[in-house]
């Protein structure tokens, strides 16, 4: 409704003046109309606001309001005087500008109009202005009122709150963060295991629109189609990368939010993000020994070697490869130094031993140690004995002569000692010391008699 028994004008000016809203009373308000606007035709798309007082507006005058305003955002299009305010048979004034505040640095746009004349007043709801506006950028534009004030004819302020609007041009979704592993981080990995890439989530502003991730990673920070991998239209933050599928060194990765109804897109920070990668390492699998078999007795006579076999340490390491270290010797705790015997083989689980390197008579204790590329290392399972003998050696000498004979027959018809292991004085393999032993050992050593093969 209008009052007014003379004439009156309105100006719209634009500028910035940041100074604290009116408090919010229980009175008037002047507002924005829409709150919230979603353009998504592009650059050079205009929309209109509203400026509007509602129904607890009266005995309006004067309005004066400043809207923020983003200039790398939006353009102004054209202003026209709200119908509540337009009113024929009276004159009008009517201006607005853009105005830069120096001091705060801001951009605003101020709209006022006054009317002019002894009754002249307006009562709301109703429209005072209708702004145009063209987006000149992509984002978030904030349009939210910094200050306002309403008079009444006698320039007395009426109490009031005001309402701003957002306007969202083109607007990529919300901003996220590229979370784990971290930028530059090591990242350790063991075969069968993955590793977990991990983002925030992100999210749209409009209305209906649901965002998806399209995931890359590869060894170039380039990502070059050859060797980049694309995962397309993830609806989670985790993806998981299999260990397996991964080499050594320096990985990167990017992820784009992409709204489903738009398709607006947002990188994810950084963009890229980048880790090194390690193989996990741990040490070889268990593994035991085979033969000479455990607690044996291990006749060495006719020989040159003998082989001592064990089964193979396997290794989940990619590219692992394992060496084998043997031990012999009369300690089963094999406490450094008590070694008679430390061999290596490469890569081989089993290992010739020349046979006049071992020890006869005492009973001796053999183990193998595995060890992988990365200098992790497991004994095997068990530490196996044997004896070593030469069958007919029955002084324990290490070879058969007639010292043997001597031997033989002090323990025979004299009650010598007996020979270690008592197998080595058994000559001719029945089980037991006699003079059957003592002539087999006579015609092996004066007479070229061959001794049987146990």
């Amino acid at each position: 409704m209008f009052h007014n028994t003379g004439f009156w004008s309105a100006t719209l000016i634009v500028g910035l003046f940041l100074m604290v809203a009116a408090p919010a009373t229980q009175g008037a308000k002047i507002y924005l109309d829409p709150d919230s606007v979603f353009l998504t035709g592009g650059v050079g798309e205009e929309f209109d606001l509203d400026l509007s007082v509602d129904a607890a507006t009266v005995g309006l005058r004067l309005y004066q309001v400043y809207i923020n305003f983003q200039e790398s955002l939006l353009d102004t299009v054209s202003f026209t005087l709200g119908p509540l305010f337009d009113t024929s048979g009276y004159s009008v004034f009517f201006n607005y500008a853009v105005v830069y505040d120096t001091v705060t640095f801001d951009t605003a746009l101020r709209v006022e109009a006054l009317l002019l004349g002894a009754e002249a007043v307006v009562d709301g709801p109703g429209v005072v202005a209708t702004i145009r506006l063209r987006a000149i950028g992509s984002g978030v534009a904030d349009l939210g009122i910094l200050h306002h004030i309403l008079t009444d004819i006698h320039n007395d302020t009426i109490p009031s709150t005001s309402e701003g609007s957002v306007a969202f041009l083109n607007a990529p979704p919300d901003s996220f963060d590229l979370t784990s592993p971290g930028f530059g981080e090591n990242v350790t990995g063991f075969p069968g295991d993955s590793i977990a890439l991990i983002w925030n989530a992100s999210g749209s502003v409009y209305p209906g629109e649901d965002v998806y991730y399209d995931l890359e990673y590869g060894t170039s920070s380039s990502f070059p189609p050859d060797s980049t991998v694309n995962i397309l239209g993830l609806d989670d933050t985790t993806y998981y990368l299999l260990v397996s599928d991964l080499s050594e060194g320096t990985w990167y990765w990017r992820v784009k939010a992409i709204g489903d109804l738009y398709g607006f897109e947002r990188e994810g920070t950084p963009f890229p993000s980048t880790f090194e990668f390690l193989y996990g390492t741990e040490e070889p699998g268990e593994f035991d020994l085979l033969g000479p078999a455990d607690d044996s007795l291990v006749n060495i006579r006719d020989k040159d070697s003998l082989l001592f076999d064990w089964e193979d340490a396997g290794s989940i390491n990619p590219d692992d490869t394992i060496r084998y270290v043997f031990y012999l010797g009369p300690d089963s705790t094999f406490q450094p130094g008590s070694e008679i015997l430390i061999d290596s083989t490469e890569e081989i689980s089993h290992l010739k031993v020349a046979t006049d390197t071992l020890p006869v008579v005492e009973w001796e204790y053999w183990r193998v140690r595995a060890t992988n590329r990365f200098d992790l290392s497991r004994w095997s399972t068990s530490v196996f004995s044997a004896q070593f003998f030469v069958r007919g050696d029955a002084d324990g000498s290490g070879s058969i002569n007639v010292a043997d004979l001597i031997f033989l027959v002090e323990y025979i018809f004299f009650g010598g000692p007996a020979p270690v292991p008592e197998a080595a004085g058994d000559v001719d393999c029945l089980g037991s010391i006699n003079v059957a032993d003592v002539s087999k050992l006579v015609d092996y050593i004066f007479f070229g008699g061959l001794l049987p093969d146990c």
